[in-house]
């Protein structure tokens, strides 16, 4: 067999490329014109034309993923509220301010004064690395406690439960967790926030699976409300859903382009444009049910809505899991 050249090979790259991009513009084009359109289309086997939906699916998943974890990062999260140039939480500042304006007596504004030149005065110290009297005391507000323990470190723990008889140990669940709780009080005893950043941060990582996860159980959904509907095979649904979810996609791509626009520019009508995404998404699962389903407005607002019942039980569930999987990432 010959070798290809390079020249060759460059070739079949951007003729590649070219050809993916052109199915995926017209492609998305129907997406969003067209609520419904492209499954009833695949299903009725008319394909050519369009990209496949699960590549689809792995790009624009793939493409709102990277932003989103570009734009959001955890660590800037800041539990402890925001601080103005002395180091005062803004909030802290803007009572006794207007405190201040409103203080009816000399003294009144003597107390405030007072309390703001401590609060100053307390920042400094912290900021110049002088202590105070209190500032060994550990801050009981940042401070991680783990779940109600009679144990303080998990050499602690497994050094009592390998002195008890075997019948009088925990069980392998109750262990598991005294153990994932014990070592996170360690490494987090005195940074609460922190933990919380981190948490938020597995987590967060685990939307893909998620998602993933997600889709075959509400396609069972689906066959479920639509069981008397035969010409519907369970992967009918599963296509229906992957063109819902990637137009869900793009929603949120603009959704977050808005966000990032509205932060930086300040302009509160970027708000109302943000609600009539929102407003559009919903009509849009609405008119794509209607089309793919074919079925009347009555009964496709009532199978729409126990539905979505179904979905938010199910996601609220799916939650719970990956939060606490995130948690045993640690």
């Amino acid at each position: 067999m010959p070798h290809e050249s390079f020249w060759s090979m460059a070739h079949h790259f951007f003729a590649d490329i070219t050809h993916f991009d052109g199915k995926f513009f017209n492609t998305v084009g129907i997406l969003i014109r067209k609520p419904g359109f492209l499954s009833e289309e695949y299903v009725k086997g008319r394909r050519n034309s369009y990209l496949n939906p699960v590549r689809m699916y792995v790009f624009t998943s793939a493409l709102f993923f990277l932003i989103f974890f570009t734009v959001f990062n955890p660590h800037d999260i800041n539990f402890s509220g925001k601080k103005v140039e002395n180091g005062i939480t803004e909030g802290t500042a803007a009572l006794l301010k207007e405190g201040y304006k409103n203080a009816n007596t000399k003294e009144d504004s003597l107390a405030i004064e007072k309390a703001l030149k401590s609060l100053t005065d307390s920042s400094a110290k912290k900021d110049s690395g002088i202590k105070g009297e209190d500032d060994n005391k550990p801050n009981i507000s940042t401070r991680f406690d783990p779940i109600d323990s009679n144990y303080k470190t998990v050499r602690e723990y497994d050094s009592v439960q390998s002195s008890l008889p075997a019948g009088k140990r925990d069980n392998w669940f109750k262990r598991t967790l005294e153990r994932k709780s014990l070592n996170l009080g360690e490494r987090f005893k005195e940074n609460e926030p922190e933990f919380w950043r981190t948490v938020i941060g597995k987590f967060l990582h685990t939307l893909p699976y998620m998602l993933f996860v997600s889709l075959p159980l509400y396609a069972l959904f689906l066959k479920l409300l639509y069981v008397r509907r035969k010409k519907f095979y369970y992967a009918d649904h599963g296509l229906f859903l992957i063109h819902l979810y990637i137009f869900t996609f793009i929603l949120l791509l603009l959704f977050l382009g808005i966000t990032k626009l509205k932060n930086y520019l300040h302009q509160g009508w970027m708000g109302l444009l943000q609600t009539g995404l929102i407003i559009f998404g919903f009509i849009y699962a609405l008119l794509a049910v209607k089309f793919f389903y074919k079925q009347g407005w009555a009964k496709t607002i009532s199978k729409f809505i126990l539905f979505n019942i179904l979905c938010i039980i199910a996601l609220l569930l799916l939650f719970a899991l990956f939060f606490v999987f995130s948690l045993f990432q640690l």
